[in-house]
């Protein structure tokens, strides 16, 4: 089962862009890299690590396919967020969120959600990626 879980993450994240990195010693574990995030295989889960913000965690394989595509969200957002100016904050060491700001918004984006807070006015919401971005469209 695993087995089939594994090279279906495989093929995916090919689809996505992502390449094999080569391993410096003969291992069984394969790993595949964007340059943002490393997913390394294993026997009965999947290592993850954020370069943004220097986190890593594991995903069993039946919840591996989700996290990959909440994973795309998630950068897709990220990117959408440079696009209107934001810039990336430090990471904090052993969190998952990864923080942007600009002189009056500070956004908190995790794996499933994202904070958005107004400087100004100490105001925020906790939202999706979607409506997160509708959000800020409103008031941009």
């Amino acid at each position: 089962m695993s087995e089939d879980i594994k090279n279906e993450c495989i093929s995916t994240l090919t689809i996505l862009g992502f390449t094999k990195l080569i391993s410096p010693r003969d291992s069984k574990n394969i790993s595949y890299t964007n340059d943002r995030i490393i997913y390394t295989f294993y026997g009965t889960h999947v290592r993850v690590k954020e370069a943004m913000n220097n986190c890593i965690y594991r995903v069993h394989y039946p919840s591996i396919e989700d996290t990959i595509h909440r994973q795309v969200r998630k950068y897709k957002f990220i990117a959408t967020l440079y696009l209107y100016g934001f810039i990336l904050g430090d990471p904090v060491l052993g969190e998952r969120t990864i923080r942007l700001h600009t002189d009056i918004w500070i956004i908190h984006v995790g794996n499933r959600r994202t904070k958005i807070y107004n400087k100004i006015t100490g105001k925020g919401v906790t939202t999706d990626y979607k409506n997160g971005l509708n959000y800020l469209k409103k008031r941009l």
